[in-house]
């Protein structure tokens, strides 16, 4: 369920080691490749005399530490201000996919305490949420899906879905707290894979990922920190409410697989049913569109919209693909809870993925 977790600290270390080190320099440091520069005059930690910056990663674990950092007579101070770590790489998952039990979850942070070691200890518990990532993958089609969602709203984002370029597959609700992103992930992947030289044949199978970035009091209050006691109210029918926070103090590695699977089918309650209207007029992209609600089939077992592919031109097929979405032929709306159940991840959604081997 969670992809990326951002945390900070308040607490500052000593990094003696780094005294003789300049601005623009490059080095390693506890096997993390670090790039030291300066910050803006009139930011918040210059005024605060934190001149320096240093950020910090880890390819292999996609660990990544950045803060400022100022001299002194003792040493180099360095400041936490923003841990980044990759979960389903500390879990020790594959690319693409998503941890989704408890254990995986106390296996990327006996990991991320590993190869952090040099922090202070027990900082896994002192530090405080900046984001979380609430992520699943689906097999749904990734051109229906964007198509579908294009114009649709959040209860959560005020502004409207903004799609980005069409290479990269992906439409974005910019919120001030949240942002949710619908994006093709196994695009995603295959371009990294195609990087890799044309001797690599294998691919993945088209999936989408639904994404919820959650920040600052959003984050806090999706991981049971937010002051308040009570559980998050839900006036969805099955839709129960989030349980209430734990008394007391809570550490970040105290989150749970089944309240973050609650949280985020919160989160799609919040998405609205696909509004359908009734065709004007019957065109050929139109019946094309019924025959793919339909699942029509032709005699060598081809769908129709292959067929109509085959001798169409490509922007009457991509019309008919969004009809098809849009239109009322008598076929149910399109639904996420229906999607994602309370019982369980559901047909569709995919916690682990794999490349098709090569044809």
């Amino acid at each position: 369920m969670i992809d990326t977790l951002e945390l900070s600290m308040k607490e500052s270390i000593l990094l003696p080691v780094l005294d003789h080190l300049k601005p623009g320099d490059n080095f390693v440091f506890n096997g993390f490749n670090c790039d030291l520069g300066t910050i803006r005059p009139r930011s918040y930690f210059a005024n605060r005399d934190w001149p320096l910056w240093l950020t910090a990663y880890d390819a292999i674990s996609g660990v990544k530490i950045s803060g400022p950092m100022r001299r002194t007579e003792l040493g180099s101070m360095f400041l936490p201000h923003v841990i980044r770590l990759n979960i389903p790489h500390l879990a020790g998952l594959p690319k693409g996919c998503l941890p989704i039990s408890d254990e995986q979850f106390r296996r990327a942070f006996n990991q991320a305490r590993e190869i952090l070691h040099w922090l202070p200890e027990g900082w896994l518990d002192k530090a405080h949420v900046k984001r979380i990532d609430l992520t699943m993958n689906f097999e749904l089609p990734p051109i229906e899906m964007l198509e579908m969602h294009l114009n649709m709203r959040h209860k959560r984002v005020r502004k409207d879905s903004f799609k980005s370029d069409p290479a990269h597959g992906s439409i974005y609700w910019n919120g001030d707290q949240s942002i949710i992103c619908l994006y093709d992930k196994s695009r995603e992947l295959n371009e990294a894979i195609a990087k890799q030289g044309p001797d690599c044949t294998i691919r993945y199978a088209p999936f989408m990922r639904l994404e919820f970035r959650l920040k600052r009091n959003a984050a806090t209050r999706c991981l049971q920190h937010a002051v308040k006691r009570e559980p998050i109210p839900s006036m969805i029918p099955g839709v129960p409410p989030l349980p209430a926070p734990v008394p007391g103090d809570f550490s970040i590695t105290d989150i749970n697989a089944g309240t973050l699977f609650a949280m985020y089918r919160h989160l799609l309650a919040d998405f609205p049913h696909l509004p359908r209207r009734r065709p004007k007029r019957l065109t050929v992209p139109t019946l094309v569109a019924i025959g793919v609600q339909q699942g029509w089939t032709l005699h060598d077992g081809s769908s129709i919209i292959d067929f109509y592919r085959t001798y169409a031109d490509p922007k009457h097929v991509r019309y008919a693909q969004k009809l098809a979405l849009s239109i009322d032929v008598g076929g149910p709306l399109f639904c996420w809870l229906e999607i994602v159940p309370e019982s369980g991840w559901g047909a569709l959604a995919m916690p682990m993925v794999t490349p098709m081997p090569p044809a």
